[in-house]
């Protein structure tokens, strides 16, 4: 693989997973404040297992 055409696609390929994995995560550090200000259960739903109750 000596193209740098394959190189620069790899490379953007990398980034926007990046860019999408810091997005999620932003976005859910956003959404957690203001869902529970508006009431929104599934912002802090507590998964318990079956086998732990």
């Amino acid at each position: 693989m000596q193209d740098p055409h394959a190189y620069r696609l790899i490379a953007d390929a990398v980034l926007l997973l990046h860019f999408a994995v810091v997005a999620f995560v932003v976005g859910g550090l956003v959404l957690v404040p203001v869902g529970n200000m508006r009431h929104w259960r599934w912002v802090n739903f507590n998964f318990t297992p079956p086998t732990t109750r």
